[in-house]
């Protein structure tokens, strides 16, 4: 059951910690270190030293060692809000010019080029070509509905078809959609996975003016930390209700269904389901996913024991990839050997970074389970 955090600041927090240790035992970067200096419990002792001006090279690695999936917020006997302060406490080493090289390059590279990659932004539209031509007519023209596709969508070949699935759907159900094409902008969660996002405002009012340019009033992402992002993030740093809804993938697909605007049609499969963080525990989207996988006749749908708000976390999350890849690969396995243990033959998220750094895990240590988007498994329901 969720309980209500609380954030107050971060050198109370670090106080109010009771250093219980409930935190550690469901941390996903503890339970591969093994070390109590990875554990949420000496984040929290180290958080206070370094608001105190003491900072050391061990410290800031360990900070970074996070995935920022809230699990041990979930657990807080004292129902500290632990992501928040995790990010609090990244921004005050990054203020302090002591971020990792990688947090420090990641963030000269959004705001350089407007994506994580540092690709051209021409190259967001490449997850196009593989389509007809007339889904590139959607680059843009004005809609009510606009998708926000997201960085890793646009520039990571291995996750195209994620997109490429749901542009399909939004067709085969007849929506008018907009897309931003190279126009979009990084949504701005990669800056605060670095310590960095008061440098993003700007990045966050070009992006909502490009949105209401094409009159946008509804906006839908696959990417479940783009969908947090534009929900929850945008109006604190603007200061108002944005002019425009919000609505994750799974959310729009369910909308759809109940409309009768997708036919389904029968899947053999047996599958099961792994709560993407940033759409779960940090948004609270827990039944659109799991109603649409039933929605889809065939399908035998198994849950995994860890699932919901005490999912465990794929490792993809918090920029850790950038501070620690062979430690996102650890945690990703596990999730998906917890995945393969239930028998199911597919492993559904409904994230493209939760995909591929599961899919990544599967491949490399041979684990026969079929990783996939949701929006896969709907299109090929959909599909006539």
């Amino acid at each position: 059951m969720q309980h209500e955090s609380f954030f107050d600041s971060l050198a109370r927090e670090a106080l109010i910690c009771a250093r219980c240790g409930y935190c550690k035992v469901e941390c996903p970067v503890y339970q591969e270190l093994g070390w109590e200096s990875a554990s949420p419990r000496a984040k929290m002792v180290m958080a206070r030293e370094i608001i105190n001006g003491s900072i050391s090279e061990k410290q800031v690695e360990r900070v970074f060692q996070c995935t920022l999936c809230g699990k041990c917020r979930e657990v807080c006997s004292t129902s500290i809000d632990t992501v928040r302060a995790w990010q609090e406490l990244r921004q005050h080493i990054a203020g302090c010019g002591l971020a990792p090289d990688n947090m420090k390059q990641l963030t000269a590279t959004i705001a350089d080029h407007a994506n994580i990659t540092g690709d051209e932004q021409g190259n967001r539209e490449m997850w196009l070509d593989s389509l007809d031509d007339k889904f590139k007519a959607h680059v843009g023209q004005p809609a009510e509905v606009l998708y926000f596709t997201g960085c890793s969508s646009s520039l990571y070949p291995a996750v195209y078809a994620v997109p490429q699935s749901f542009v399909q759907l939004l067709d085969l159900a007849e929506v008018s959609f907009g897309l931003l094409g190279q126009e979009e902008e990084c949504c701005g969660f990669p800056l605060i996975g670095a310590g960095a996002f008061s440098q993003g405002k700007e990045m966050v009012q070009r992006n909502v003016r490009k949105i209401q340019k094409l009159g946008a009033k509804r906006v839908v992402t696959t990417c479940p930390s783009c969908y947090h992002t534009l929900k929850d993030t945008y109006p604190q740093v603007l200061g108002y209700e944005l002019p425009f809804d919000v609505m994750h993938a799974s959310q729009f697909l369910l909308e759809l269904i109940n409309q009768g605007k997708l036919e389904l049609h029968e899947v053999r499969d047996t599958v099961t389901y792994h709560d993407p963080c940033d759409l779960g525990r940090n948004s609270g989207v827990y039944d659109a996913p799991r109603q649409v996988i039933n929605s889809i006749p065939g399908i035998e749908f198994v849950e995994m024991p860890k699932n919901r708000e005490y999912a465990n976390c794929c490792g993809g999350g918090g920029n850790l990839q950038a501070v620690d890849g062979d430690l996102v690969e650890r945690i990703g396995l596990r999730r998906v050997l917890e995945g393969q243990a239930t028998g199911a033959k597919t492993l559904l998220s409904s994230c493209q970074q939760c995909k591929r750094t599961l899919q990544n895990a599967a491949r490399k240590h041979k684990v026969r389970i079929r990783v996939q988007d949701l929006t896969e498994l709907v299109l090929k329901s959909a599909k006539p």
